[in-house]
């Protein structure tokens, strides 16, 4: 068998894989899955992506890397239908919260975790726009699965880093397809203290601020 047969045959894998996931949430009440591009969800494509959940064995495997604890809380920007937040509720965080733009998609984020009877003491989902989000001060740790381009990322990370000047911490984010890499390492406050694989030859960045360094 060629190396064309295998990829063939893997893609068939995955593709089943994934309408047996639809079918499973369908069958539930439930829709973190099932993808949306901008214009479906309102959204401008100009500045930011549809939806895709990346809450699988990747992000899972990064999460396992970083000795959460009860004392954190996690924020999920750009957070779409939770699919990403849903993995990171099995993680012991005191809290995991999501900020997403589009109504529609925030409303299905809530009736998912509803479901999965999530009390709402630990979870949330906040309709808004990620620029305007300054609620940061709870949050130790930050994901993004590439939901914004630049113009967003500036003002994302300029938000985040006047909570740090209020409250300072240590904090940790989490970026998935890391396009805005410059955009945060170019503040001279987070460097970059891991690397880990993702799929489609993606990547993960994993981002500490200042003195940490990534140690502490």
């Amino acid at each position: 068998m060629n190396i064309w047969e295998l990829a063939k045959r893997k893609l068939s894998y995955e593709s089943l894989r994934w309408k047996l996931r639809l079918l499973s949430e369908e069958l539930r009440g439930l829709d973190f899955t099932r993808e949306h591009t901008p214009q479906e969800i309102g959204t401008d494509p100009i500045i930011s992506v549809g939806y895709y959940s990346s809450g699988n064995k990747y992000l899972k495997n990064v999460l396992k890397s970083l000795a959460i604890s009860p004392t954190d809380n996690m924020v999920d920007i750009g957070c779409g239908k939770g699919g990403a937040m849903r993995v990171m509720l099995s993680f012991p965080f005191s809290r995991v919260d999501g900020v997403e733009i589009s109504e529609r998609l925030a409303a299905i984020a809530r009736k998912n975790f509803q479901i999965l009877r999530i009390p709402s003491e630990r979870c949330r989902v906040i309709a808004m726009d990620a620029s305007q989000f300054q609620d940061l001060d709870p949050y130790n740790y930050v994901y993004f699965f590439s939901p914004f381009f630049g113009v967003v990322m500036v003002k994302v990370i300029a938000n985040l880093l006047a909570s740090i000047e209020r409250k300072p911490r240590k904090v940790t984010i989490i970026y998935n397809n890391p396009t805005c890499h410059d955009e945060i390492v170019g503040t001279g406050v987070f460097r970059k203290v891991g690397e880990y694989p993702y799929e489609w030859g993606l990547q993960f960045f994993v981002y500490c601020n200042g003195r940490y360094n990534g140690n502490e």
